[in-house]
């Protein structure tokens, strides 16, 4: 992994091609509402732009993928917990 320096404009085209696929792989694994989805999808690239200096080009989409699914299910366990929490109260 190389870091370098975050390049705005390359994210936002990285952003652009990729949202929609990310999107969609979010809507697959959760199967929730359309803006449940786009605020995984958000989660996704804030993580990425997180990372964007250090991110290797070739696993992009990989990296996003994987990124996604764990947002998923970061999200699913925390409503699990929120209604397990109710019902044992």
């Amino acid at each position: 992994m190389v870091k370098r320096e975050k390049d705005l404009e390359r994210f936002w085209h990285v952003y652009a091609e990729n949202k929609d696929i990310i999107f969609k792989i979010v809507m697959r694994y959760s199967n929730m509402d359309y803006d449940t989805a786009q605020d995984i999808t958000q989660e996704v690239f804030v993580k990425l732009y997180e990372h964007f200096d250090t991110y290797t080009e070739e696993y992009l989409l990989q990296w996003l993928i994987v990124a996604a699914r764990h947002e998923v299910y970061s999200y699913l366990r925390k409503i699990l917990l929120m209604v397990l929490a109710i019902h044992i109260n």
